[in-house]
């Protein structure tokens, strides 16, 4: 039925105004200034909002809702492309007709217009006015005409002066209580009008398409010839729904039909009913079960239907509808997160049992770790993603990130392709400073990734990687030479800046005199930038008399972030330097602010503070020269191990372990050889001597073969012998630059691979994490899939989880916020998971989450891991009719495996790949979910 409502006096006319200003005029009435509306702020809630957003879906319009503290689990906030607080502290009906606060909300967001609905601001002349004085279009009329048409009295003159009938108002009979707005004709006629009982209308009735035109059009005109643009569509909102299994807690056989719900969509063509359709199936939330909503969204949008011009064969002739978009699911999948950490434990394991600091205000979601895989591996964070926001925010500052020469961001050799690559690509996404460093100084290394930086255009920075001390003269390896000889190659090679770059600390004030001294007498024009740590305590005076001797730049640590084995502080160096030609002009209050919320930060992070094992620093570095980094690293490490008590005896073996391999620069990777070697020595009570004498016995860390197989290069006097050979044996071993022999990597094959991997092709950056760390890029893949952005979680949410009861907001981006309180945690079922209970947005939400302490003294059926190419697993849930194959049977790529039947079909599930039947796991009549493994083939 076509719903043709007669407007009522004054609020009417007000109503069809703002529907003609949204809908848009004819282009000859349009007037030339009008700019197009491409954002709409509703000042209004519940269902009244929604049917406006929907039409502004429908427009292509970007919507924005705005919300009490009170509606925070209002479906109106959910329907919105965003939504903000307005109100905040006041009642419920003073927060919506709060004019500044929603004036505040559009000027920062961006809006073009403002619709007020109906009620709360609707009728408001100093609401239009202020969205006039603001710059925001307000869907509707003039403020002077508003004012005109909020008085029903005034309204009716307008509508009689115009010629309208100015019928409103009149009493039906019976009392105050029930009135009539409208003419109501005979029975003849149509009727048109509205029954309101308690002033709101119960009774609407409607035009109908059975009347003749010139009747339906007059009563479209009856109430709006003072407003001759108005004009809207008459057919509601054209959806139907008919539930089949629709439900939360549905159980969908694999016996029967799935159908979960029919939906219905009319309109006056196919593409008006299509865009209703694929409006109504996009707000569809199903979660748990699989559907075919990607599918029908494919087909609502495909031209040839859109067109009308299919056949029974418009499926099979356009695949492309099979290239289905998975939804996002984000708010699913954290709140999968947050109950797998509240049944498991933290997915990041804690080094050790500190509870996270409970910080007021608690500050924003620290960044944490210094490397490119930790990002991925412990923070399940695209690093590309962190450096794309960071520039976001911070346009105006360089950037700057570490890069070991041949080795990028990672521990092992690439082809000098990825080299290439990943420099460009870093570039492009907002690095500005690479500083490049060899953990031995390999110069073939080096110039590798000052060419790379070169040709991406970006600011080539070469580090001296610095050990020994250039002011002792017995200390002869590295001296003041070897260094002058290495910054002379650099710069002729093109370095924009020399970096001294001293990891353990050891450069002493002497030692920083002479060689920034003669650095800077003999490359006068090169910025010269000192990086060393405060393990000693001794780094702030190094720092001064570098700076005194000609260096450029230094690094230091924000005070409550500093010492041991971090940087010097920030505020001692800023302190010491005022008043001297050093001044930085830095104020110290504006230190201590920063200092102050760093504080505050850094207790989010108990679990992993050095100071958890360490409480001080210790000169003993100069002895055993262990990097800042790795010190606290096998501190750490040593406890877990169980020899904690034995840190002192670690210390004394990573100095004999460096003497071993010949007196290395102890810089990643480098730095981590020496370590492995040191507590291979300690864990097995074996001295300097007696591994000399049992190396051609003895079974060493990989790192240490690989190093003396050259692996990461040749250090500065080459290898030590005999023990090389001794250890090698008849390995093979790496002479010149190792990635030099690599053949390039075929990035296009890698795409191809991980695009059918993962269902969607990779983005260059996806393609330079898989290069680069595969493992770790397939189990970041798989971890955000099951889990979600957990960038966006707090610290401790993320870390620890919520308490029962805790309510939280997370902003999944900006004006979209989930509103999440975990509610309890269920009792262990059968399967051998606990029920998680959150209200999310104000709706319940339950999670089945396996408790693996549990599983461990269970039978769970396996999952197959997408990652491993022999693995098959189950397409969808069944029961296994037959199997086909057998433990040790050789099978071609696409040979029968199985027979799975599920929703009145068999499915034959072949093998993805030829080679043995290494391991079946399944039998007929078991029943399957999704993913369970089949077979293992080999």
């Amino acid at each position: 039925m076509s719903q043709l409502c007669v407007p009522r006096g004054g609020r009417a006319l007000l109503g069809a105004w703002r529907l003609r200003l949204l809908q848009g005029p004819p282009g000859s009435v349009r007037s030339a200034s009008c700019q197009p509306i491409r954002k709409v702020l509703v000042a209004n809630r519940g269902e009244i909002a929604i049917r406006v957003f929907r039409a502004c879906t429908e427009l292509g319009l970007r919507t924005v809702a705005v919300y009490s503290e009170q509606d925070t689990g209002q479906m109106h906030r959910q329907k919105a492309d965003e939504a903000y607080l307005v109100g905040r502290g006041l009642p419920p009906v003073q927060a919506y007709l709060h004019v500044p606060d929603i004036i505040r909300v559009a000027r920062e967001n961006g809006v073009d217009a403002i619709h007020p609905g109906y009620g709360f601001l609707s009728e408001r002349a100093d609401f239009a006015q202020a969205c006039v004085d603001a710059g925001v279009r307000f869907v509707g009329p003039p403020p002077e005409v508003v004012r005109k048409m909020g008085d029903k009295v005034e309204a009716r003159g307008i509508a009689i002066a115009a010629g309208g009938w100015g019928s409103g108002g009149g009493a039906l009979g019976g009392g105050p209580s029930l009135g009539s707005q409208g003419r109501v004709g005979s029975s003849g006629h149509a009727v048109c009008g509205t029954v309101r009982g308690r002033h709101s209308g119960v009774i609407r009735r409607t035009a109908t398409r059975g009347q003749c035109g010139a009747t339906r059009c007059r009563m479209g005109s009856m109430g709006v010839r003072s407003i001759p643009q108005v004009f809207r569509s008459g057919e509601g909102m054209g959806i139907r729904l008919d539930g089949a299994s629709a439900f939360q807690g549905a159980l969908i056989s694999p016996h029967y039909d799935s159908l979960l719900v029919k939906v219905i969509a009319h309109g006056p063509d196919q593409p008006s009913a299509a865009a209703k359709m694929s409006r109504a199936l996009a707000e569809f939330r199903i979660r748990g079960v699989k559907t075919n909503i990607p599918f029908l969204q494919n087909v609502l949008a495909h031209p040839q239907f859109l067109g009308g011009a299919v056949d029974t064969q418009f499926i099979d002739e356009n695949p492309e509808l099979f290239h289905l978009r998975p939804s996002q699911n984000r708010a699913q999948k954290l709140l999968h997160y947050l109950g797998h950490v509240m049944v498991n434990g933290p997915s990041t394991p804690l080094p050790v049992k500190a509870k996270a600091a409970l910080v007021e205000p608690v500050p924003p979601p620290v960044p944490m770790g210094a490397t490119f895989d930790v990002a991925m591996r412990f923070l399940h964070e695209c690093p590309w993603e962190r450096l794309r926001e960071l520039r976001r925010l911070v346009p105006n500052i360089p950037f700057q990130m570490l890069l070991r020469g041949a080795n990028a961001v990672g521990y092992t050799n690439y082809p000098d392709n990825v080299i290439y690559r990943f420099c460009e690509v870093a570039a492009a996404s907002g690095m500005d400073i690479f500083r490049i460093f060899d953990a031995l100084n390999y110069l073939p290394n080096l110039l590798l990734g000052v060419e790379a930086v070169g040709r991406a255009g970006a600011v080539v920075e070469a580090a001296l990687s610095y050990t020994g001390d250039v002011a002792d003269p017995t200390r002869t390896k590295y001296s003041l030479d070897y260094y002058l000889g290495l910054a002379r190659e650099l710069v002729a090679a093109g370095t924009h800046i020399l970096c001294i770059k001293d990891m353990a600390g050891l450069l002493t004030p002497a030692a920083a005199r002479l060689l920034v001294g003669t650095l800077r007498e003999r490359f006068p024009e090169v910025p010269i930038h000192v990086h060393t740590h405060d393990t000693a305590g001794a780094a702030i005076a190094t720092l001064l008399a570098a700076a005194n001797a000609g260096a450029d730049v230094v690094d230091v640590a924000v005070d409550a972030m500093s010492g041991m084995t971090s940087q010097p502080s920030m505020g001692a160096l800023v302190a010491c330097a005022r008043g001297t030609p050093l001044d930085t002009g830095i104020a110290l209050e504006r230190v201590f602010e920063y200092s102050e919320y760093w504080e505050g930060a850094r207790g989010l992070y108990a679990a992993f503070d050095c100071t958890a094992t360490m409480k001080s620093g210790n000169a003993d570095v100069y002895e055993n020269e262990i990097p800042g980094g790795q010190y606290t690293n096998l501190h750490f490490q040593a406890h877990a191990m169980g020899l904690g008590h034995k840190f002192k005896e670690v210390k004394k073996a990573y100095a004999e372990a460096n003497k071993l391999l010949g007196d290395l620069i102890k810089v990643t990777p480098s730095s981590k050889v020496v370590g492995d070697l040191a507590q291979f020595m300690v864990q097995n009570g074996l001295s300097r001597e007696e591994v000399e004498a049992r190396a051609d016995e003895l079974s060493f860390p990989l790192s240490v073969v690989e190093f003396l197989q050259g692996y990461i290069g040749t250090p500065p006097g080459g290898f030590p012998e005999p023990f090389r050979s001794r250890v090698l044996k008849d390995l093979p071993r790496v002479e010149g630059r190792p990635g030099a022999s690599l053949p390039p990597l075929d990035f296009q094959a890698l795409s191809q691979e991980l695009g059918a991997r993962d269902g969607t092709p990779p983005s260059p950056e996806d393609l330079l994490s898989a290069a680069l760390y595969p493992k770790v890029y397939a189990e970041f893949r798989d971890f955000t899939s099951n889990f979600g952005p957990v960038s966006c979680l707090g610290t401790r949410l993320f870390l620890e989880g919520p308490t029962i009861a805790e309510e939280f907001e997370v902003e999944l981006e900006r004006g979209k916020t989930l509103h999440i309180k975990a509610l309890a945690l269920g009792d262990l079922n059968a399967a051998g998971q606990r029920e998680v209970f959150f209200e999310l947005n104000g709706q319940l939400r339950s999670i089945l989450v396996r408790d693996t302490q549990a599983l461990k003294e269970m039978h769970v059926h396996p999952k197959a891991d997408r990652s491993a190419k022999g693995q098959v697993g189950a397409p969808m849930p069944g029961e296994v009719v037959e199997v086909r194959v057998k433990e040790g049977e050789a099978v071609e790529k696409g040979a029968p495996l199985c027979v799975l039947s599920a929703m009145k079909m068999e499915t034959v599930v072949t093998a993805p790949r030829g080679g043995t039947v290494s391991r079946l796991h399944v039998r007929p009549g078991m029943s399957l979910e999704g993913d369970d493994l089949i077979a293992e083939i080999e």
